[in-house]
């Protein structure tokens, strides 16, 4: 019964910016694409893709600045779930990819997940 469900109910693979949601920068994550970094010393990279009860989940890991005094946490997220991450902003799941054929990302890789982050005040990304 499971099988039959999953192939006649795919799972949804994107959503909108949920409602009460502020628009940020939109972010890829995942593939070959590099991790996420900030100016002082943190990075968001792709902990990869999940699934739980036909429902794909997002996991990312953020690192907090570097050497002896640096944390690492790992965060799984459903699409259109937001976390706040200290140091970072509010991270918000869109849309998860599993197509190795798709559409390549503006800095041309090919990511597995799209987040929309809010940054925090004073937080700026690194490129």
């Amino acid at each position: 019964v499971g099988v039959q469900y999953w192939w006649t109910h795919p799972p949804t693979r994107s959503v909108p910016l949920p409602a009460g949601v502020e628009r940020g920068k939109m972010i890829s994550l995942g593939g070959s694409l590099p991790a996420v970094r900030t100016r002082t010393g943190g990075d968001l990279s792709s902990g990869g893709l999940q699934s739980e009860s036909h429902e794909w989940l997002g996991v990312v890991r953020w690192r907090s600045g570097y050497g002896p005094r640096s944390k690492s946490e790992v965060y799984r997220l459903h699409l259109g779930e937001s976390v706040h991450i200290d140091g970072l902003g509010t991270l918000t799941l869109l849309s998860v990819n599993l197509d190795s054929g798709a559409e390549k990302d503006e800095d041309g890789g090919l990511p597995n997940q799209r987040f929309n982050l809010v940054l925090d005040p004073g937080v700026e990304l690194r490129r």
